[in-house]
């Protein structure tokens, strides 16, 4: 039984709404930024405090919600400068240690993805990858995501400057490719 309210539910996961005011939560979404292993993965350059968290879950023009495997929240995943508009979103997922290659990150990405074109009703959502994390560029390529360009030493970590691989997705490209797999 999920003690948190369900956002969107799939096969292996939940997305789940992370109360601002559930302090264990938000320790939790805390703990991996601050993370020294994981950090690096989000460009974590100075620490997260439960204000700042809550500032980010509640933050404008973004979804922020809770990956949860039963009833542990494993990682998070986020659709952030929503603009109607333009019909665009930002994607960010991010999984804790020991969550990797089951697939879960796939699945959120792909249940967010069904909620930004189908629900939203967006266009187009945009993500960026350090191009040291292969495990996610692995991931959003294998979902149709295509690479539209490079910021070349644009982000410093653990001493050293990293290209940033911008990558994006368009709804017609999500409904063909999610086609094929029918």
């Amino acid at each position: 039984m999920n003690k948190f309210k369900v956002f969107l539910a799939g096969k292996k996961i939940t997305l789940v709404v992370i109360d601002p005011a559930d302090t264990k939560a938000v320790e939790k979404v805390m703990s991996f930024r601050n993370d020294p292993k994981l950090g690096c993965f989000i460009g974590r350059n100075f620490p997260f405090t439960a204000q700042r968290t809550v500032e980010d879950i509640t933050g404008k023009d973004k979804v922020f919600l809770g990956i949860a495997l039963g009833d542990e929240i494993i990682g998070f995943i986020t659709l952030r400068r929503i603009n109607l508009i333009n019909g665009t979103g930002k994607l960010t997922v991010f999984l804790g240690e020991g969550n990797h290659r089951k697939g879960i990150g796939s699945e959120a990405v792909t249940l967010i993805l069904w909620y930004a074109f189908n629900t939203l009703n967006l266009r187009k959502v945009n993500a960026d990858v350090f191009a040291f994390n292969e495990r996610s560029l692995r991931c959003f390529e294998k979902l149709g995501f295509r690479r539209q360009g490079v910021l070349e030493k644009e982000y410093f970590v653990d001493g050293q400057y990293h290209d940033d691989i911008l990558l994006r997705i368009f709804k017609e490209e999500w409904l063909d490719y999610n086609a094929t797999l029918d």
